[in-house]
């Protein structure tokens, strides 16, 4: 019987993979067959959601599609890319007064919805005494007489009053208690007359303890508040209940309002609202937003909404009708506050219960289904909104926004009038613009005091693009920025439209425009920089734009503008923070003296590209912007001297020119070029890194000051000369910076200053043009090819960069984890998951258990192999390999297969008397059959029987090319060889080992926990560092007596310094292995009473523990000493290193005083002894661990939500720690299990000498590279990421 596997990889190649392009869930299951394959999708997949699955049937096929290894073969469709998911910051924005003063409005400048820093600002409000009769619906007074009268209110309001400083005690009352108030007001609502008019949910709002739990589905990006208490549509019992009886992982989408709970300290109110800020960007459904504070003695009602925050004052407990007055406007707000679009309707996956939504969106002309959210704005202003909705050719766009009702223009008139009467190719065209409405009303939200009114306004848009840094190339990115300048100086000449809000948001590239009749296509479009290349003017309905410029919310209208007058509109300060102008987000004029410089004139074309030009535009163009020789751009220079210029220009009124988009457009183009990644040279340096790091922060804190301010952050950008800039840029693009430098001298001086000023608006526009265009004509045959959506990583964030990948045309990453998946029963699984992978060019991990430091079992865009269900062990009376003599044998062997973890490994061996070489982890839970074993394999017990690699007998595996062999030492020998240290995930998919085992044997425990009141040691003369020293000195002496284990030496928990000893001896006696191991606990107690007289009270050595410990076998230690469980995951990077025995022997006081100073260090003395007996040359495994006696592992860790700057700088304190452990031992090497991703030569540090013939032999078994690893063997001849050969 063919399995379903088989069945999808025999099915044709248009059925399985037809026209999609995007990774949907996939489970295939056969009722007598558990193999599956899960094909796992972006957080944006259109239809079908990370969470859901489609089971496939033998009657029915599916198609699927998963992302490639890049090649040169790639069509630009195929080429991988990886936005990524950080929502974007919404424009803020000031308005002029009639002063020349300037205010910002409520837009607040660098506004992200993981800026939280920016939210909380925002999220404080004062109390309003009116908020309970402006911003509540009161309930009636006999539904709070009956709530009031419950002897269970009563009680959970007792409860609530007596907690004193522990939080946590008010969350079960407080729940319990809204809960009961919802339940009897729902009630209540049954009954109504209006019941009907009033849209209740099917069931009350019930209140659930949430603190421990992260909501799931955030839309865009990664979001870790953890809101005390949620309200959710019940009953209680469809949501997940948790080990310490909290629900865990509820949806956005089914949050109706949130509780916030402080003690005493803290401000609950300001905490409530900014959960608030990311629920109403996670439901667009939801235009206002309820939210409660509550404290020991009181508590306060919120009120979020596009207009603002209101918050009431507090109340007490026993306040009962305020408290009901909440629970009652969450099914009755008053008028005005609208908190339901009914519009717009989250969807679930089918079968997928709390599943990832999609969103149902119903406008006048069109019901769309399966929209999916793509960019998130501010909830306290526009909110803007853009949705991406599949359809049967392309994708459509849907934006909303709530606009202020105030303002002069909307973006749907502005485009009517761009478009009125032909398509203006470049700018982005709609299909509908509407009000939206819950039936007949309009959704409109006002301030109490009339200062403010929005109404949601929605468009569905016509064409789509992608991101700038999704270019394939230099020169397209370039090419792009051309035509934005060209298309955006013909929108504010001809169509008297000016953008005022050019970021790397709004221009896209690779436009893809909705079908138009030909008539419809603008006749006086002007060149674009295709036809000025081809030299050829296409015809009208050809002439297609390479950018789409979107987003014309700020756009302003300059039609009807009375003549010699500045119209307001020019006046306000409007922008995105990164990209705005110098002059718009300050205010004024010039930024600092320097921009009173002007020396740039008009750039003049050479040869081929000034041809091109006047061939295109003529020789009038050209000519009318050339300058003579007092000019420059056209204007005059000053005759004056320079602070003169100065002090007039801070007389002169501000307003929005021209030349102030065409600034926005180089910080864009700026941006985009620092951070794309060429396919040719996509390693860092740490220059480059640091210059980027340096040049991003410029772009990531910019703000728009509330005043007016003269000097701008990113200034220094434009001062760097042309070396500066190429060494920012990657060794690739350094002809690029050539052409930043020299449009950055066009950019920086402030030419409205100038007497006169330039006669063309657009002169900017053509300096920068005339830039570009020279570059590309240069450069024709040297285009850059980028990794297109690959990002340099900064050491901030990507903000201000990407928001949503693309504006239509592609979808988001999630993340470096397998988008595909086959979790294998058998053998037969692997093969065909492996011929599916190496047919279609899969990138490839294979994953047991999941522990590795560097993610090797998991990959961006990955196609994962999951060995995990492969569970068999036997143990055989007498083992013969295959291929073996018939005399050769070894007794009680074991084979496990891939799938089993070291702790059933060891239950089996125990009940047969045996003891086996493996890890030593909590829970036994790392793999008995992978990477741990492949990478050399360390345990307590090696120092007297070996390396794991040591014992193993024979390997099972599944090739590149879907064979199933088996290796030892007489079949495939090479392999053997290699697979015995030549890391996991490299030659093949391993479905089983055969271990040597050993009778149990007696086995001693030793443990010493010693302890002064400092933070840091003293390195040579304090007790501790002394006793540190001394067991340095003796572990050559104590690994050749059998003992193994570690030392953990660094500060402990309780603001001490703490060093730690855990070892066994296995196979001696108690008398052997105590007269080895107490001489030692006498020194240090020697140590403890010396000092405790003389020292001072932080050099005092304390010891709580000294002791050994006898054990019938390792197993039998093992089971009473590591604990059952342990962490799943946590944030760090390590460190490792081999130390040699001679080293250790001749300078054993060096190497304590070096690794006294490297953070959090684990000493681990489980070489020598047995490991060093063995040859070198006999496995794979790097020689340095035949050499060495301690393996030394150290690292940095970090708390979620931890900055990418102080994570950066954790990293560098590693990696300075990483270069003084290696110079101790430069010849040495590290553990290829426990590595750092730091190390400078890899092959050298895991593999030693032994490198080339081990690349020798993968070439031989696997050699399409179906099999790569980060740091593994033949990773050098690949990218970072592992997507792109590069040799």
């Amino acid at each position: 019987m063919q399995s379903l596997i088989g069945q999808l990889l025999s099915l044709p190649t248009a059925a399985r993979f037809g026209q999609l392009r995007y990774n949907y869930t996939l489970v295939i299951e056969h009722p007598m067959h558990d193999a599956w394959i899960a094909i796992q999708p972006p957080p944006s997949a259109l239809s079908h959601k990370p969470q859901a699955r489609m089971y496939i049937t033998r009657e029915e096929t599916a198609a699927v599609i998963a992302s490639s290894h890049c090649s040169s073969e790639m069509s630009s469709s195929e080429q991988p890319r990886t936005p990524s998911p950080a929502p974007a910051q919404e424009t803020a924005g000031a308005n002029a007064d009639d002063t020349s003063g300037t205010h910002v409005s409520s837009g607040r400048p660098g506004f992200t919805a993981h800026n939280r820093k920016a939210v909380e600002e925002l999220a404080h409000v004062e109390p309003d005494p009116a908020f309970f009769n402006d911003h509540l619906t009161a309930c009636p007074n006999a539904v709070v007489e009956a709530i009031e009268k419950r002897s269970d209110v009563r009680r959970w309001v007792a409860d609530i009053s007596k907690v004193k400083t522990k939080e946590a005690l008010l969350y079960q009352p407080v729940a319990s208690l809204l809960t009961t108030i919802s339940r009897v007001v729902f009630e209540h609502l049954q009954a109504a007359e209006d019941k009907d008019q009033l849209h209740l949910p099917e069931r009350p709002i019930v209140f659930l303890d949430h603190h421990s739990h992260v909501p799931t589905h955030f839309p865009v990006g990664r979001v870790d508040d953890k809101p005390d208490i949620i309200g959710v549509v019940g009953p209680e019992n469809a949501y997940n209940i948790a080990h310490d009886g909290t629900y865990e992982g509820v949806p956005y989408h089914c949050i109706e309002t949130i509780v916030e709970a402080k003690a005493i300290y803290g401000d609950g109110q300001a905490q409530a609202t900014r959960y608030a800020f990311n629920i109403q960007q996670a439901r667009p459904d939801r235009p206002g937003l309820y939210c409660l504070s509550v404290k020991p003695g009181k508590f306060q009602v919120v009120y979020s909404s596009p207009v603002g925050i209101e918050a009431s004052e507090h109340k007490p407990w026993d306040d009962c009708a305020s408290l009901c007055a909440y629970i009652y406007s969450l099914y009755v707000p008053p008028e005005g506050h609208v908190l339901y679009d009914r519009t717009i309707t989250a969807q679930e996956p089918a079968g997928v219960s709390l599943g990832k939504p999609t969103w149902t969106i119903e406008t006048k002309d069109h019901v769309y289904s399966g929209a999916v959210i793509i960019f998130l704005g501010n909830p306290w202003g526009r909110r803007t909104t853009v949705f991406r909705v599949a359809r049967e050719k392309r994708s459509v766009i849907i934006k909303e926004a709530y606009i202020d009702c105030d303002r002069r223009f909307n973006e749907a008139d502005l485009l009517d009038h761009i478009h009125k009467g032909s398509f203006l190719p470049g700018v982005v065209r709609y299909i509908t613009a509407e009000d939206v409405k819950n039936e007949d009303d309009a959704i409109i939200l006002k301030k109490k005091d009339g200062t403010l009114t929005r109404k949601k306004r929605r468009l569905v848009l016509a064409d789509i693009g992608q991101d700038l840094t999704l270019a394939e190339s230099v020169n397209d990115l370039l090419m792009a920025i051309y035509d934005t300048l060209e298309v955006h100086r013909t929108l504010a000449r001809n169509r008297q439209v000016l953008h005022r809000d050019m970021s790397l948001f709004n221009i896209l590239m690779y436009p893809v425009s909705a079908p138009c009749e030909t008539r419809w296509f603008c006749k006086d479009a002007p060149p674009l920089i295709d036809d000025v290349l081809q030299g050829e003017l296409r015809p009208a309905e050809k002439r297609m734009a390479r950018c789409l410029i979107i987003d014309l919310d700020n756009a302003a209208s300059l039609v009807g503008a009375k003549a010699d007058t500045v119209p307001e509109e020019l006046r306000c300060r409007t922008g995105t923070p990164a990209y705005i102008a110098r002059a718009v987000a300050g205010g004024s004029l010039y930024t600092t003296l320097t921009n009173l410089s002007w020396s740039e004139k008009m750039p003049e074309l050479s040869g081929e590209a000034k041809n091109l030009y006047t061939k295109l535009y003529g020789e009038d163009r050209y000519n009318k912007y050339l300058d003579t020789h007092n000019t420059i751009h056209g204007g005059v220079p000053p005759q004056e001297t320079l602070s003169a210029s100065a002090a007039r220009a801070r007389k002169m009124t501000f307003y929005h020119l021209w030349e102030y988009d065409a600034e926005s457009v180089f910080w864009t183009m700026y941006a985009a070029l620092l951070r794309v990644v060429p396919k040719t040279s996509p390693k860092e340096s740490e220059q480059s890194q640091d210059r980027l790091n340096r040049n991003w922060k410029m772009f990531y804190e910019h703000t728009i000051p509330r005043g007016c301010e003269r000097d701008d952050t990113r200034n220094p950008l434009l001062d760097a000369d042309e070396e500066k800039i190429a060494a920012s840029l990657l060794p690739a693009m350094q002809e690029v910076a050539l052409l930043i430098y020299n449009i950055a001298r066009h950019v920086y001086p402030s030419y409205a200053v100038m007497t006169p000023p330039p006669p063309h608006e657009d002169h900017l526009h053509e300096a920068m043009q005339r830039l570009i265009l020279q570059y590309l004509v240069d450069h024709r045959n040297n285009p850059i090819p980028l990794v297109p959506g690959k990002l340099r990583p900064v050491s901030f964030s990507d903000n201000p960069v990407i928001n949503r990948g693309t504006y239509g045309a592609t979808t988001q990453e999630q993340g470096s984890v397998p988008v595909v998946g086959v979790e294998a029963h058998t053998v037969d699984d692997i093969q065909a998951a492996l011929k599916f992978a190496a047919k279609h060019n899969l990138r490839l991990v294979i994953k047991n258990t999941g522990h590795d430091y560097c993610g090797r079992s998991s990959g961006r865009d990955s196609f994962m192999v999951w060995t995990h269900r492969m569970k068999n062990i036997t143990m055989h009376d007498a083992f013969r390999p295959a291929g073996s003599l018939s005399d050769e044998s070894f007794e009680h062997a074991m084979t496990v297969q891939a799938g089993v973890q070291w702790l059933e490994a060891y239950n089996v061996a125990n009940a047969s008397g045996r003891t086996m070489v493996g890890a030593v982890a909590a829970g036994g839970s790392v793999g008995a059959a992978g990477g741990w074993v492949l990478g050399g394999g360390k345990s307590f017990i090696t120092p007297v029987y070996g390396l794991g690699v040591d014992n193993a007998l024979e390997f099972t595996l599944v090739l590149a090319n879907g064979s199933h062999i088996t290796t030892n030492a007489y079949e495939h020998p090479d392999l053997f060889w290699a697979l015995r240290g030549g890391g996991g995930g490299t030659f093949g998919v391993v479905t089983s080992v055969t271990y040597k085992t050993y009778p149990n044997a007696p086995t001693v425990s030793a443990s010493l926990i010693a302890s002064v009141n400092s933070t840091q040691p003293a390195i040579s003369s304090g007790p501790l560092a002394k006793a540190f020293t001394e067991f340095v000195r003796i572990t050559p002496a104590l690994t050749d007596a059998g003992w193994g284990g570690y030392i953990t030496y660094g500060p402990g928990a309780l603001g001490n310094f703490t060093y730690e000893l855990v070892a066994i001896a296995s196979n001696v006696s108690w008398e052997e292995a105590n007269s080895t191991i107490i001489p030692y606990f006498d020194y240090v107690q020697a140590l403890a009473d010396n000092f405790s007289g003389s020292g001072t009270a932080d050099t005092q050595l304390k010891i709580s523990v000294a002791e050994t410990t006898l054990y019938s076998s390792f197993p039998s230690w093992y089971m009473a000493n590591i604990p059952a469980s342990g962490l799943v995951g946590a944030n760090l990077n390590i460190g490792s290193w081999l130390l040699p025995r001679d080293l250790v022997e001749t300078n054993y006081t060096r190497v304590a005083e070096t690794l006294a100073m490297v953070p959090n260090l684990s000493f681990e003395f489980i070489a020598g002894g047995a490991v060093s007996r063995v040859n070198a040359s006999s496995t794979g495994l790097t020689p340095a661990w035949r050499k060495a006696l301690i393996h030394t592992i150290f690292g940095v860790g970090w708390e979620d939500g931890t900055s990418a700057a102080d994570i950066s700088e954790l990293q560098d304190t590693l990696k300075a720690a990483s270069a003084k452990v290696r110079a101790l031992a430069p010849d040495s090497g590290a553990y290829l299990n426990e590595a750092s991703m730091f190390e400078p030569d890899p092959p050298k540090a895991f593999f030693g000498a032994h490198y080339d013939k081990l690349k020798a032999i993968k070439k031989v078994y696997d050699p399409m590279d179906l099999f790569v690893v980060l740091e593994g063997v033949g990773s050098d001849e690949w990218d970072r990421e592992l997507r792109c050969k590069i040799r």
